[in-house]
């Protein structure tokens, strides 16, 4: 065995590569979070050198097989329409690495793009806590406006956000929600007061509203196991006395017959006069006895 066929084989044996790993890409707006989860993967795999410039490569039978399988997953979940246009233009060569430059290019400087850069600014310049109906905690409130402000600072990496700014945006956000809006405040005081600046990063104000919330949450949330009910319990047996339920006595009849006059028994309507309007007492069957002489 050759050392180029033993390297493939080692990779097959050692690595199972799923092209359901992949997510599908169909919208522009939503590049940053797929090109995050892309990469994850082939890091999984151990395949993120099939989409690096300029690679050193050692086997190019190994090298081959790789580019196969990713091209495979490429055309399978690059569903939008530029990067099908991308990757049937390299259908020849199955070359993944200009496959994934072009794309990178593309997506990085299209008009949606910038389009969803600015929806997230003017979301983080008007979202409330109070007045989105969040039905979270807190604290992933908080974590929500931090991972929109990196994502943001990652889609429009020319118009990043300053730290002062983004301190002062996180602080406008909460600034209705009572025991958040006054955290800033009362750092800065206790900051004043040791002599020390009063100038707080994004991340640690991230983290004075993270703790606050936290102890929001823990106080709003109720463990499972301190709450139960209980219905349709009967206690039957209480002071060494026992009770009975659904107990129902019946009279033995023994052999002896019923009368005959007891099973012919029927309910009778009510019927009303015809001249007076009034109602009839109900009328009773006569029962012959079948019993004597013929």
């Amino acid at each position: 065995m050759t050392a180029k066929s033993e390297g493939l084989s080692k990779w097959n044996k050692s690595i199972k590569p799923n092209v359901r790993d992949f997510k599908p890409f169909r919208e522009t707006n939503l590049w940053t979070e797929h090109e995050e989860s892309f990469l994850v993967t082939l890091e999984a795999q151990s395949l993120t050198h099939l989409v690096e410039k300029n690679p050193t490569i050692h086997d190019d039978d190994l090298d081959k097989a790789q580019r196969k399988f990713l091209f495979k997953a490429m055309k399978d979940n690059f569903l939008h329409h530029e990067a099908k246009s991308i990757v049937k233009k390299c259908t020849a060569d199955k070359d993944t690495r200009k496959v994934w430059e072009e794309l990178c290019d593309f997506c990085d400087s299209s008009i949606a793009a910038a389009m969803c850069a600015d929806a997230l600014m003017a979301h983080l310049a008007d979202v409330k806590p109070h007045k989105a109906n969040w039905n979270r905690g807190q604290g992933e409130f908080v974590d929500h406006c931090k991972i929109q402000k990196n994502k943001f600072d990652e889609i429009a990496p020319d118009s990043q956000t300053s730290d002062p700014h983004a301190a002062r945006m996180l602080h406008n956000v909460v600034s209705g929600t009572p025991n958040l809006a006054p955290v800033l405040n009362q750092r800065r005081q206790a900051r004043k007061a040791a002599g020390s600046t009063i100038n707080i990063s994004f991340d640690e104000r991230c983290a004075l509203s993270s703790e606050q919330a936290q102890a929001h949450d823990n106080a709003n949330t109720r463990a499972k196991s301190s709450c139960r009910r209980t219905a349709n319990v009967h206690d039957l047996i209480q002071d060494d006395m026992e009770h009975e339920a659904n107990v129902h006595e019946a009279n033995d009849c023994g052999d002896q017959e019923p009368d005959l006059s007891e099973i012919l028994e029927v309910n009778v309507n009510a019927q009303r006069d015809k001249g007076t309007g009034r109602c009839v007492p109900s009328a009773s069957f006569t029962v012959i006895s079948m019993s004597g002489s013929a």
